[in-house]
């Protein structure tokens, strides 16, 4: 099993020592979405670093969440800082970890209180298909992984998204 991991492991940095053409570059990701466990929409704005196979990503945008028991969503505002890998040469395949502070539901007092103090774990991958010296393609998939508490939280995110990024 170590020959495997070290086998794949020196096969992806061999292939990501060449990941870009240049040793920088960063770009800017309109995305839009759905959050498939909470059967809500997702967008937000992306801003993007790649430097040699690292890839940092801080996301801005709005969430919305449902009222417990009703047809009713609160919107929220929400910043994501995340950091990984990338490989690739135009078309690019990257894996990202980071934290999300996502809207969740307080119970203690007997009636439902939002929350978003809280941060979540979050795991995302995806690629940026080239389109042009200016424009490219992105899709990618992201989990949020509640994080444990004693409160029951409603906070549940798996989302599926897609966007067009510039490159600058």
């Amino acid at each position: 099993m170590k020959h495997i991991i070290v086998i794949f492991s020196a096969m992806m940095i061999s292939l990501s020592s060449f990941a870009q053409s240049d040793d920088y570059f960063g770009n800017v990701v309109f995305q839009g979405g759905y959050n498939l466990l909470e059967k809500q929409p997702v967008a937000n704005i992306a801003f993007v670093g790649d430097v040699w196979i690292f890839r940092g990503k801080i996301e801005i945008g709005p969430g919305f969440l449902p009222y417990p028991g009703s047809n009713e969503t609160h919107l929220f505002s929400y910043f994501a800082p995340s950091l990984g890998l990338v490989w690739g040469y135009k078309h690019l395949v990257y894996l990202l970890a980071g934290g999300m502070p996502w809207g969740d539901w307080d119970y203690r007092d007997g009636k439902p209180k939002f929350s978003q103090t809280v941060w979540h774990f979050k795991v995302e991958c995806g690629t940026d298909i080239h389109l042009s010296d200016t424009f490219f393609l992105n899709l990618e998939i992201m989990y949020l992984l509640p994080r444990l508490s004693n409160s029951p939280t409603n906070c549940k995110n798996l989302s599926l998204r897609g966007g067009l990024g510039i490159y600058f």
